[in-house]
């Protein structure tokens, strides 16, 4: 039976353990770099308690100079002020705390140079692998660090390279942006536009253009365009709304919004031109449900379950990891829900 402490204790060391144990420091060691061969059960139990006493934490910059893991996973965003990365980086740390692992992360700002940047940096700290939202502009880079010496196991997150140099995590755009505008069809629109920021060779925002622009050519009756915006220059979003509606003032419009915060730029604009979602346009895009459908007369949102999206990749990084998972590199595609609101009900002028 150990002993109880009430003394308040300051940097609690290794020896401070191994001494109320009774034990080597070299087994205190052991034990947090989980190496139980040899160690019973027993003396596992009375360490774990006498940590839980004496507040002892780990000095993890000395676990990692010492052991051949440093159980800490990088991960670099693309844009962390993003709605979608918060819950994105949720899912991956839960995944990462059920390991025993830390997680870093780093904010790339949408900048190819800042995301090299956050590699390098968390390659220094000497991560065990590397999970990237990249930015879009970095294959080069990423195709050569293959070859490093210093390389890591890497998964890519929402975004892919053609053909695969790692393995990737994203939703299934391609079949969810189909099956929305086939749907659609059902209401009578008959002019989308895809609203989006620069595609910069980002896979996810190819893959839904593409998508539409083949939906369109298979359906005669029906035309579009995709209107590249930037975000925060609403001035110039409200005068290219007003000009597709002057230009197609007898079409049903259907706008689709790339993502959360273009959905929500999109639809400022148009209660500030006084334009009645579902009544004048249509209006969805890829979105969390949960706010969208909160929005005016409820939003068609297509919501991409960023928190499955993490949890999945981190998985996939500690299989590379452990070497559980050997196979060649692999695209998973997480399916998702379409939520059909007010604002894609039929409009037919």
């Amino acid at each position: 039976m150990l002993k109880n402490s009430t003394d308040k204790q300051k940097n609690v060391t290794i020896a401070d353990v191994a001494a109320y144990v009774g034990v080597s420091k070299t087994t205190i060691s052991r034990y947090l770099n989980k190496n139980f061969e040899f160690m019973s059960q027993e003396t596992q139990e009375k360490i774990d308690e006498a940590i839980k006493v004496l507040k002892y934490r780990p000095n993890r910059i000395a676990q990692t100079l010492k052991a051949k893991n440093s159980n800490i996973i990088g991960l670099t965003i693309a844009d962390i002020g993003n709605p979608f990365s918060s819950l994105l980086i949720k899912g991956i740390n839960d995944v990462c705390r059920a390991n025993n692992y830390q997680l870093l992360v780093t904010n790339a700002d949408n900048m190819a140079i800042r995301e090299k940047e956050n590699i390098e940096s968390l390659l220094d700290s000497q991560v065990d692998g590397l999970l990237v939202n990249t930015t879009g502009n970095n294959y080069e880079y990423l195709e050569e660090f293959k070859s490093r010496d210093n390389f890591k196991p890497i998964v890519l997150l929402d975004r892919y390279v053609t053909p695969l140099i790692y393995d990737s995590v994203t939703i299934n755009n391609a079949d969810v942006t189909r099956t929305i505008l086939n749907e659609l069809l059902k209401n009578d629109y008959d002019y989308y536009v895809y609203f989006t920021e620069n595609i910069n060779g980002i896979s996810s925002r190819l893959d839904r253009k593409k998508t539409m622009e083949e939906f369109l050519s298979q359906n005669s009756f029906v035309s579009g365009e995709t209107a590249i915006i930037k975000k925060n220059e609403v001035g110039e979003i409200q005068e290219k709304i007003k000009d597709i509606l002057n230009k197609n003032k007898d079409r049903n419009i259907c706008f689709f919004a790339n993502n959360d915060e273009i959905l929500k730029v999109l639809v400022e604009c148009i209660y500030d031109l006084q334009i009645r979602i579902g009544i004048d346009i249509g209006i969805f895009g890829f979105a969390d449900e949960k706010w969208a459908r909160l929005i005016g007369p409820g939003i068609t949102s297509i919501d991409e379950n960023p928190y499955e999206m993490g949890e999945k990749a981190a998985k996939l990084l500690f299989e590379r990891i452990e070497g559980s998972r050997t196979t060649e590199f692999a695209l998973e595609e997480i399916s998702v829900q379409i939520h059909l609101n007010y604002s894609t009900r039929s409009i037919k002028k």
